[in-house]
């Protein structure tokens, strides 16, 4: 397990640093040398912002691309593209088998936009603004401008939460989890996985997040307040409480984990590596909660220009 310490740097810090996180563990293999990353200020293509990483127990594939000008309602989105497919082809450098491309990707003249082809999406959301699935950070950026990131990479799952806090007009935060799922409730004979990221919108202060499961559905949504739902939409329950006792005298935090459901709507497991931080009621940015031999880092951010904050508390170790 690796963590990635709360520090200001560029877009090309923020990938290697993941990268480099998780490259130091077995289960994770750099999925393409094609794919790299330059010196900052580099407009160059895709190939040269990002890294693809295959995790080994899973058979997924986790690419890590600077995007820019994505499309979220009525904004552009800038940030990580975080990229999920069961396959990646080394030679064109694109994402194969079963893919979350849309039509914002660079490479989906190649791949074709099969994220409706590979997963079923539930609510509109999704299908109309195409919303890139990643780790959103402003609205107007360029490759070499600094932000603010910490992250977590393990055996099993790989957490980036990041945030600009220099743009007063168009920063943002948020925040995404990959999840290889190992502790079941019983033994399914499936190997799922959990995929999810959150953003917060500038315009109106609304929520969009996207959730995805290994038996191929796709879920997106939008809330249009409360920026600490951690995990939601059909396919999960939602996380529960997230907050400090008050007594002051006893700073239990009590938490209920989200749980994962199978195709068939049977409990099969909990989401393990995040879990709800009430906005209100729950930790402040940057504290620590330990659960048994688990360490959990919240992450409650708003970006410079919002006036509401993502916030969960992310495994940190």
């Amino acid at each position: 397990m690796t963590t990635i310490n709360e520090t200001n740097g560029t877009y090309k810090d923020l990938i290697d640093d993941v990268a480099s996180a998780a490259l130091a563990l077995s289960e994770w293999s750099d999925a393409d040398t094609g794919v790299t990353t330059v010196t900052p200020g580099n407009d160059s293509d895709y190939t040269d912002r990002g890294r693809v990483l295959e995790h080994g127990p899973s058979g997924m594939f986790v690419g890590l691309f600077y995007a820019s000008s994505y499309e979220s309602g009525n904004e552009y989105i800038d940030g990580i593209r975080c990229s999920l497919s069961t396959d990646w082809n080394t030679t064109d450098n694109i994402p194969a088998g079963n893919t979350d491309t849309t039509e914002g990707d660079p490479w989906s003249s190649s791949v074709g936009n099969d994220r409706h082809a590979s997963f079923n999406d539930v609510y509109e959301g999704t299908d109309f603004y195409e919303t890139p699935f990643g780790c959103p950070i402003s609205e107007s950026s360029s490759y070499g401008d600094t932000i603010n990131y910490f992250g977590s990479v393990t055996a099993n799952f790989l957490n980036i939460a990041a945030w600009d806090s220099n743009d007063g007009s168009y920063g943002k935060a948020g925040y995404f989890n990959f999840e290889h799922t190992t502790d079941q409730f019983w033994a399914s004979g499936d190997q799922p996985w959990t995929a999810y990221t959150m953003l917060n919108h500038r315009t109106d202060y609304d929520f969009t997040y996207l959730s995805a499961s290994s038996w191929r559905q796709f879920y997106g949504n939008s809330r249009d307040n409360g920026g600490d739902y951690c995990y939601y939409g059909d396919g999960f329950d939602e996380s529960q409480w997230g907050f400090i006792n008050p007594d002051s005298n006893d700073d239990t935090f009590f938490f209920r984990r989200p749980v994962i459901y199978d195709a068939g709507g049977t409990p099969i497991a909990y989401v393990e590596s995040a879990i709800k931080n009430d906005v209100s009621e729950g930790g402040s940015h940057g504290d620590t909660f330990d659960y048994d031999t688990e360490t959990y880092r919240v992450f409650k951010q708003s970006g410079a220009s919002q006036s509401q904050p993502v916030s969960v508390a992310l495994r940190y170790e």
